[in-house]
């Protein structure tokens, strides 16, 4: 949650914390590994329905992260065609 942030700002946000994720050096057993996450990025709306929809939308964006390549970030948007 990032009040008084607008969705670029969140995304700007979730792009600093994947990079700094992936460039950490992680030991597991004496290796080191490299971890990387993907992460789906909403913001609240005046036709946000509810908390639990704007979760739901955030989870949308990360599935579609997940899908589009994994290791990075997706927004989720309202394709108004």
């Amino acid at each position: 949650m990032l009040p008084e942030t607008n969705l670029e700002g969140a995304e700007l946000v979730a792009e600093r914390f994947r990079e700094a994720i992936m460039v950490m050096e992680n030991n597991f057993n004496g290796a080191v590994i490299n971890i990387t996450i993907s992460l789906g990025v909403a913001n609240l709306r005046s036709d946000t329905e509810s908390p639990s929809a704007l979760i739901h939308q955030a989870d949308e964006a990360l599935y579609r992260a997940k899908r589009e390549g994994r290791n990075r970030v997706e927004s989720y948007f309202i394709d108004k065609k």
